[in-house]
């Protein structure tokens, strides 16, 4: 059976020293051996299964020494190849090229603020805002200069309480200084606490969140999907008006080569699927019709105040 989509971690170290970065955190770093190693395993894997699409991420893959070579060679593996990386290194536009000339599809970059200190709050890096402007110009223009469609840039943010108040105006700056749309917000995980984590330093109230959506349905030129957004922390009436917002809040689960290197990449997706059931959700029509999985696992579920979704017509309506 023919598998559509793979996922190759580069577990290495990171410029960046992101606040709600947990893996960084816990120092799963890789020996950069043993990852070489995985990867070979991981892309015969997903090649001899037939998968047509590979996502190669990790905490900064772009710091990877040998990072050209094998985007040529996943590119040469499979029907579409992305990369997300945090962007920093592609602030070198020779570099840049060299990225673009091997042929990835599409290329995800984070960007979590329109000003220097919302964005270097985030990423804990007093030069990241000025890497991720430099990556972006340097990316359009030389996609011009050479005449290339791809990579197509997909810019993605995340609501933290370091930026939540200017997540409209990042809406507005990557529409209006570089024609990109954010295209997706991710709800960061709550984390069980434990000696790396203190997840109070950057997360929000169900309340923040459904407020600055809102915010963001007026901006926004280009659908935006909401990761781990649930629907039910809206109104009814909300949804409806939600005409450039759509839903992702499916389990993640990742289709790994069962090899011992994978043993930490399994552990972490595990952790993806404890979701919080609320009784509730056997009311909803979202959850009935299986267009929501229910539960809300990365928020303090203490004080949430859910609205089972019971309006047929928001089947139609919202997006999935």
């Amino acid at each position: 059976m023919q598998n559509k989509f793979g996922i190759l971690r580069i577990n290495l170290d990171c410029s960046n020293n992101c606040i709600f970065c947990q893996i960084k955190k816990k120092h799963e770093i890789m020996d950069i051996k043993d990852n070489e190693i995985s990867l070979l395993k991981e892309i015969r894997y997903y090649h001899n299964k037939g998968t047509v699409s590979v996502d190669v991420t990790g905490h900064s893959p772009l710091e990877y020494p040998k990072i050209i070579g094998l985007l040529k060679y996943v590119k040469s593996k499979f029907k579409k190849a992305t990369l997300l990386d945090p962007g920093n290194k592609l602030a070198n536009k020779e570099f840049c090229k060299k990225i673009i000339e091997t042929g990835i599809d599409e290329l995800v970059l984070p960007i979590y603020g329109s000003k220097e200190k919302y964005h270097n709050d985030c990423t804990g890096n007093v030069n990241a805002f000025l890497d991720i402007n430099k990556a972006l110009t340097n990316l359009l223009e030389i996609k011009q200069e050479i005449n290339s469609q791809t990579p197509q840039i997909k810019l993605t943010t995340l609501i933290l309480r370091q930026n939540i108040d200017n997540i409209p105006e990042l809406i507005k700056y990557t529409q209006e200084k570089y024609g990109l749309g954010i295209y997706k917000i991710t709800i960061p995980f709550r984390y069980e606490k434990d000696k790396y984590t203190n997840i109070d330093d950057y997360s929000i109230t169900p309340t923040e969140i459904v407020e600055t959506i809102k915010k963001v349905n007026k901006i926004t030129k280009n659908i935006i999907t909401c990761f781990w957004l649930p629907p039910c922390l809206f109104t009814e009436e909300e949804l409806l008006e939600l005409n450039n917002i759509e839903f992702l809040n499916f389990q993640v689960e990742y289709d790994v080569a069962k090899i011992k290197e994978n043993d930490n990449y399994e552990k972490i997706a595990k952790s993806y699927l404890k979701l919080k059931q609320f009784e509730k959700c056997n009311e909803c029509i979202l959850y009935i019709t299986k267009k929501c999985q229910g539960g809300i696992q990365h928020l303090d579920c203490t004080n949430v105040n859910i609205n089972p979704i019971k309006n047929k017509k928001i089947l139609e309506k919202i997006k999935f």
